[in-house]
């Protein structure tokens, strides 16, 4: 710690280094020169004052609130109906602006609220790309399978496809089974409801026969592991 004097203004000053030569921005732009100023004039009282910026146009915060203050003509508030006054407001309430967010909805939730489901299947097909006769979600997963984002609610892309595929019919808490086995594809036909006991006991005769051909597999490959069907 030492002491240090200003070079611009002259007071003394507290510094770490002893090589601090302002006490303040102020001082340092100032000794700097003019060339690093432009003259202005501000475009809300017409006073001229100098500013670093080329492109400045307001002198002071209380300029800046009366810009942004100013009244206008007089119109209408797209979410409401009531009257603005304000210039620089496109609504009359920030209540206003709140629900005209949550009212801008994309293609899919319109479609969804409106209940127009061969929209919505087109919309959760534009989100996917062919694989064979597999329709395979190409946007968010969680847990392998396809999610989609309605009004803000996590909602599952296959069981919506399956949905729309039954015109809005309610599927309940009955599960969708994909036949292709592919929990990425949304495909109408393949997306089959069933119920719990159907779903199950798929998913184990699926597990038996998934094991069944490991287990051939493993036979054929000791016994001639050079045979063809390996290299499929």
């Amino acid at each position: 710690m030492g002491d240090a004097t200003c070079v611009q203004c002259g007071i003394q000053m507290i510094t770490k280094t002893g090589r601090r030569r302002f006490c303040s921005k102020r001082c340092m732009n100032a000794a700097r020169g003019d060339r690093y100023y432009f003259d202005v004039i501000c475009t809300v009282c017409g006073a001229a004052f100098r500013s670093p910026n080329p492109e400045a146009k307001l002198c002071s915060d209380d300029c800046k609130s009366r810009l942004y203050s100013r009244p206008g003509a007089p119109r209408s508030c797209p979410a409401c109906g009531g009257v603005i006054v304000l210039s620089s407001h496109t609504y009359c309430s920030a209540g206003c602006r709140v629900d005209a967010a949550r009212r801008r909805v994309g293609p899919l939730t319109s479609a969804v609220e409106s209940q127009d489901w061969p929209n919505v299947i087109a919309e959760l097909l534009s989100r996917t790309e062919p694989s064979g006769a597999c329709r395979l979600w190409t946007r968010r997963t969680s847990g392998g399978y396809p999610q989609v984002r309605v009004r803000g609610r996590e909602r599952q892309a296959h069981r919506l496809m399956a949905l729309a595929a039954r015109a809005g019919e309610d599927l309940g808490h009955m599960p969708v089974h994909h036949i292709c086995a592919n929990s990425l594809c949304i495909e109408p036909s393949h997306l089959q409801v069933v119920t719990p006991e159907e779903n199950t006991a798929e998913m184990l005769e699926r597990s038996h026969y998934l094991a069944r051909i490991h287990s051939l597999e493993q036979a054929l490959t000791a016994a001639a592991p050079s045979h063809p069907l390996l290299r499929q």
